[in-house]
């Protein structure tokens, strides 16, 4: 499964006092597909969302997090409905509501995120049966990337001198469209995620 392989993610890290730091989270997602076109959303996944990260001092309470993301994202119209996975890269800026000298407090984060598609099943449902199949075993071509914008806001509590935990809130727009080839899944189509997330950060 791709949440073995890497535990990618948007781990709540906030830098403690100054310093550049490492975080894993793990949390719940709540993921859609919506239409460029028709400004639409559709039908719902629940999944989870598993991550590791690290966050530099830039200036001041500013900072910068890499992080890397293990989504599952996915939705789509009644007929089908897709689970899509995406192992996705992000470099979001962080701006802290406290003084960078000081551990812990709230933050917002805000900045582009890239995905690669992990996997894809789509399923069927109806008059009491119902049918699931691998992407790539059916006429749905989606596109093997993701793109688009995150941003969300956490709050960090310091618990040891060189370890907090956190709580985060990520929402995650996607601007790419998937390109699928199904009915009810044009290419305007695109992913919406949002995650409640909660890990631990590590001060180097």
């Amino acid at each position: 499964m791709a949440a073995l392989l890497f535990l990618g993610g948007l781990a709540p890290a906030a830098p403690l006092g100054g310093q550049t730091t490492v975080g894993i989270h793990a949390g719940l997602t709540r993921a859609r597909l919506a239409d460029l076109e028709a400004l639409t959303e559709q039908e719902s996944r629940s999944g989870i969302r598993l991550g590791v990260s690290t966050t530099v001092p830039v200036s001041g309470s500013m900072g910068l997090r890499f992080a890397g993301s293990y989504v599952q994202a996915g939705g789509g119209p009644r007929v089908p409905q897709l689970e899509v996975d995406y192992f996705r890269l992000s470099a979001l800026a962080r701006i802290g509501l406290t003084q960078a000298s000081r551990r812990g407090g709230a933050y917002f984060l805000l900045g582009p995120y890239w995905g690669l598609r992990t996997a894809c099943s789509a399923s069927v449902s109806g008059g009491g049966a119902s049918f699931n199949a691998d992407c790539d075993a059916t006429d749905i071509q989606l596109s093997n990337t993701d793109f688009g914008v995150s941003g969300g806001a956490g709050l960090e509590v310091p618990v040891a001198s060189r370890m907090g935990v956190a709580l985060e809130f990520l929402y995650d727009l996607g601007i790419q469209g998937l390109g699928g080839s199904a009915p009810g899944l044009g290419g305007s189509k695109t992913t919406r995620v949002f995650s409640i997330l909660g890990g631990f950060v590590f001060s180097l």
